[in-house]
């Protein structure tokens, strides 16, 4: 079932993150509010950029994902699948480097 998530970078770091059901912003994919319709996504986009929200976050937008035969949201887009697992550096470098996976 493909299905939309909306994500942005957080400002004090620059992390990625992901648009909770209770809006709330999670590094984790997994935590993100999958939404049946690009509009529904966009509404929430619309809702991120309020000056209220822009004070914790920068850039979001909607992005396409997909379900995984275990439940799990695959993003979709190659842009996308390097911003859910970090940066294309060396593993041993950088943040991903105390990440386990």
């Amino acid at each position: 079932m493909t299905g939309y998530v909306v994500t942005a970078n957080r400002l004090d770091d620059g992390e990625v993150v992901y648009l909770t059901a209770d809006r709330n912003w999670s590094v984790s994919l997994s935590d993100s509010e999958v939404l049946a319709s690009k509009e529904d996504a966009l509404q929430l986009v619309s809702w991120s950029e309020e000056p209220e929200q822009m004070k914790d976050i920068v850039g979001p937008y909607e992005m396409e994902v997909d379900a995984g035969p275990n439940g799990e949201i695959i993003p979709l887009g190659q842009r996308e699948i390097i911003r859910a697992k970090g940066p294309t550096v060396h593993p041993h470098f950088g943040k991903q480097a105390g990440r386990n996976g």
